[in-house]
């Protein structure tokens, strides 16, 4: 038989405690070499209580202690290295067997927080297996069909003998029984003849010579005693000559037969099996035990939110209802006194948040690890997500797929507020640590603003918040390690400028953008591109504002989006912004009042949506498409009444994209990150009226701290 045949009656092993074996192949490849490795799983179970989640252990792997195992993920929670866990019980008792509890807390799922105790903990063991054998008298690892055919060998041996030796002990037993029969049928002489006899001895003589009995026959003849000369013992002595002669001809038969001792071999073992055989205790999966986190969590559109102070949590996008141009807002996220919303960006379950921080490190985390929250939470501190430096502050973010790193000429774009731009091969990231990897230099009194994906043909643009813009191939900056500092991406034209946003969209010509030679940045550039650099914004000061402007018509070029701290919007096409080259002042972008600013230039499209965050925490959600296109040199639209002292510090876009495999769940949304500018100004709440509201705070610091408020 072959071991896949032999695998429909011995499937693997059966430990006394019971659990999980992970894999049928790491038994087959057992079976198949005589060693091998299994992997064993704690049994456990997900269950619900109220709002919250329990996983319940009722068996564990082989030889693994029940009480230390519960003091390593008492440990592992401590430690911080499993979030999610409010609470553990040891529940075991001889009535119900082994009962671990783990209770989960509310925002985290329990198949994640069960999938890292197995990581973590003895609740997943490996046990090594070789099966080693002595076979006649030599030490040999047999695999499974070889070890079958052996002890089947063994056994034919063993019957044989037994038979063999069951054969002589009945031969000698009818020897006697012969003996006996033939001095009860001649009871008279025997009698007579040990009477005339003077010694035992001359009376077995005597017995001998007269009917031919052997000196055993005799020796049992003479050792009779007289209650077996009556009748009745004289018929079971009869009988039990005849069934001594019936077993002498079975084991005879037997021995002469192959296949009658090989179907004793299976009388025997089925014997075996309906005396002793139970139910079994160690179930076997079909999977390797190796799940992706990523499997047991489902798909679906979030809003990750980062406070000022390092908190981060994650929602549904659907919480946020979709408004028209100029709503006021929902309160997104509960911030003290001293903390603000700074960052507010989208992404889907399954992706990965690069995390660019101001000493120019990257960190990152899985989208479905940051705890689920209430709109109004204050979320997680991120220091326990991530570990990230004391005193680093996070910048900027970047949502991407793990297969994105395979892709050829794929770069990630970075810029600075000074106007530095930097260009690193996404492949340079590709090896993902828990410790931060250096992603750039950054000069003091300078500041990461944005970092995007790049695919080699794309084109730059650079926002300023005095309403400047420079546009340029994406080849013009030269690719470099993840230690430099950058080039030059502008040159301010208005004293104290600097960047607010970084674009990074489609080029006009992809061939031409891949052959292209990058700039140095020594290289001086032309007159025309550096000299004014504003030739074609002549008489932008007296442009349309407002909705006086002309709407434009769509022609499915990509289009940016420009957003002020005091509420006003407009969408232009890209092609309307010169293309220049790296290092160049760039062309007007948008006319600003005294004291506004630009606070976000994103890239956008007719079927978008936008999250807008003001500095006291005040969110709203509305269609891209309700905002009009207007000219490059327009003033724009209202897009949001803001309270009073209130301004816009962030600006997110949502798109919308179909989930593979998912075909009920067709309008789902999945988020392209745009991180806001995260402009520091102190957050309060608000009513509708503008009137402050004072909330109580949870008392406690740290994680509980954060339960009570969520």
């Amino acid at each position: 038989a072959t071991v896949r045949e032999l695998m429909s009656c011995l499937p693997g092993p059966d430990f006394p405690t019971g659990g999980i074996i992970c894999g049928i192949d790491p038994i087959r490849s057992l079976y198949e070499t005589g060693h091998g490795v299994i992997k064993i799983r704690a049994k456990a179970e997900i269950v619900e209580k109220g709002n919250q989640e329990q996983i319940i252990v009722t068996e564990i792997p082989y030889a693994v202690n029940k009480e230390m195992m519960v003091k390593k993920i008492a440990e592992l929670v401590g430690e911080k290295k499993i979030n999610g866990i409010s609470g553990l019980r040891d529940e075991s008792s001889k009535e119900k067997g082994i009962r671990v509890v783990i209770d989960i807390k509310r925002g985290f799922m329990g198949s994640v927080i069960l999938n890292q105790l197995y990581t973590h903990t003895q609740m997943e063991s490996v046990m090594g297996c070789n099966m080693l054998v002595v076979d006649h008298n030599r030490p040999r690892v047999m695999n499974l069909p070889q070890i079958l055919q052996a002890f089947l060998d063994h056994r034919f041996e063993v019957v044989t003998r037994r038979a063999q030796f069951e054969l002589k002990k009945a031969e000698a037993r009818a020897h006697i029984l012969e003996g006996l029969l033939i001095a009860v049928n001649n009871i008279d002489a025997v009698v007579k003849i040990i009477r005339e006899s003077r010694t035992k001895e001359a009376a077995a003589t005597a017995l001998i010579d007269r009917f031919g009995l052997t000196r055993i026959q005799v020796n049992a003849i003479l050792d009779m005693r007289l209650h077996q000369l009556t009748g009745l013992a004289i018929e079971d002595l009869q009988a039990d000559y005849d069934e001594v002669m019936k077993q002498i001809a079975y084991l005879k038969e037997l021995l002469a037969s192959r296949e009658m001792r090989i179907q004793l071999i299976k009388e025997e073992l089925l014997y075996v099996k309906e005396r002793y055989a139970d139910k079994r205790r160690t179930e076997i999966t079909y999977d390797d035990g190796d799940l992706d986190i990523a499997d047991l969590i489902p798909r679906h559109s979030c809003v990750i939110t980062v406070s000022d102070t390092g908190y981060i949590k994650r929602v549904p996008a659907d919480t946020y209802q979709t408004q028209h141009r100029g709503g006021v807002g929902i309160v997104g996220m509960k911030t003290k006194d001293e903390d603000h919303v700074a960052h507010l960006f989208n992404a889907d379950s399954h992706d990965i948040i690069f995390f660019f921080t101001d000493k120019g490190f990257m960190y990152w985390l899985n989208v479905y690890d940051i705890p689920e929250g209430v709109r109004t939470g204050n979320g997680k501190a991120i220091v326990n997500l991530i570990k990230i430096e004391p005193g680093e502050q996070i910048k900027a973010m970047l949502t991407l797929n793990k297969s994105m790193f395979d892709m050829e000429n794929m770069s990630i774009v970075m810029a600075t507020r000074n106007g530095v731009v930097k260009k690193t091969a996404l492949s340079q990231f590709k090896n993902l640590r828990n410790v931060g990897l250096r992603a750039l230099i950054i000069e003091e009194g300078d500041d990461l603003i944005g970092a995007e994906l790049a695919g080699g043909t794309d084109e730059v643009i650079l926002s300023t918040a005095k309403g400047m813009a420079c546009r340029f191939v994406e080849s013009d900056i030269r690719s470099m390690g993840r230690a430099a500092r950058g080039v030059t991406g502008i040159r301010f034209k208005i004293e104290d400028d600097y960047i607010v946003s970084m674009e990074v969209v489609p080029g006009e010509n992809a061939e031409a953008a891949l052959n292209a030679a990058p700039i140095d940045d020594d290289v001086e550039l032309p007159a025309d591109d550096v000299a004014d650099d504003v030739a074609d914004d002549v008489n932008e000061d007296a442009a349309d504002t407002d909705d006086d402007a002309e709407t434009e018509e769509d022609n499915g070029k990509p289009q940016l989006l420009v957003v002020t701290s005091g509420g006003l919007g407009k969408r232009s096409y890209v092609d309307k912004y010169r293309l220049t080259r790296r290092g160049a002042k760039g062309v007007k972008n948008m006319n600003l009042d005294e004291g506004e600013t630009v606070v976000a230039a994103l890239r956008v499209k007719e079927d978008d949506e936008l999250l807008i965050t003001t500095e006291r925490g005040q969110i709203t959600r509305i269609p891209v498409n309700e905002i009009r296109k207007v000219g490059r040199n327009s003033k724009g639209v209202r897009i949001m009444n803001l309270r009073k002292n209130d301004r816009i510090t962030s600006v997110s876009c949502i798109v919308q994209v179909e989930v593979e495999n998912k075909p009920e769940e067709t309008e789902e949304e999945k988020f392209v990150v745009k991180a806001g500018s995260g402009v520091d100004y102190a957050a309060q709440h608000f009513d509708e009226n503008g009137e402050e509201i004072y909330e109580v705070e949870a008392e406690g610091s740290g994680e509980d701290a954060d339960d009570a408020q969520d």
